[in-house]
């Protein structure tokens, strides 16, 4: 049986859309999907990378600055003590608040390193208060402010109340540094973190 020039059309038309069909299932289709997963998977990775490249980054930043430090960093406990009081007292007067009280709370031993943290309390405008907390946070020692709670005192509220606390590092004498090269070896884990 001869089929006629429209029947001929017809099966041509859709022996092509089979075979597109078949084409598109089993080559177009796994093609596409399989370089989407390509473009995602590289993606995630180029993330990834750029992850680490930042946190390398941070740790080259951070050895620089305790580099930066270590002639800061007191060898000896009780002279980082002696230091800080005598800061803190420095920057009473130079502030002009009243009634300020230094304690010391804690001393804790890692990584080489005395991590001391002291109570300040202190009375006063609104003024010396904040110049007391901007010449702590600007110290030449490394210091940081761990908690602060200011309250207003009186009746007017003009008068304020400040408590908060601060801490520093020492070097332990003799301690060899963490990472065992003798190089600079630091960890933000130590209270929440470094300045």
């Amino acid at each position: 049986m001869t089929m006629s020039k429209r029947e001929r059309y017809v099966f041509v038309a859709v022996a092509a859309a089979v075979l597109l069909f078949v084409i598109d299932q089993l080559v177009l289709t796994p093609y596409l999907d399989r370089r989407q997963a390509l473009v995602e998977l590289r993606q995630a990775r180029q993330k990834q990378l750029d992850e680490v490249r930042h946190v390398l980054g941070r740790e080259q930043r951070l050895r620089r600055l305790l580099v930066a430090m270590s002639g800061q960093v007191r060898s000896d406990p009780s002279q980082a003590e002696d230091q800080i009081l005598h800061l803190l007292h420095d920057f009473e007067g130079k502030a002009g608040v009243s009634k300020a009280s230094f304690q010391r709370l804690r001393s804790i031993e890692r990584y080489g390193y005395t991590h001391m943290t002291f109570h300040v309390s202190a009375s006063g405008r609104m003024q010396p208060i904040a110049a007391l907390v901007y010449l702590v946070e600007t110290a030449p020692v490394p210091l940081r402010i761990d908690e602060m709670e200011v309250l207003p005192k009186g009746e007017g509220g003009e008068d304020l109340q400040v408590q908060f606390t601060v801490s520093t590092l020492c070097r332990r004498p003799g301690a060899e540094p963490a990472n065992g090269r003798g190089g600079v070896a630091w960890s933000t884990d130590i209270d929440g973190g470094g300045r």
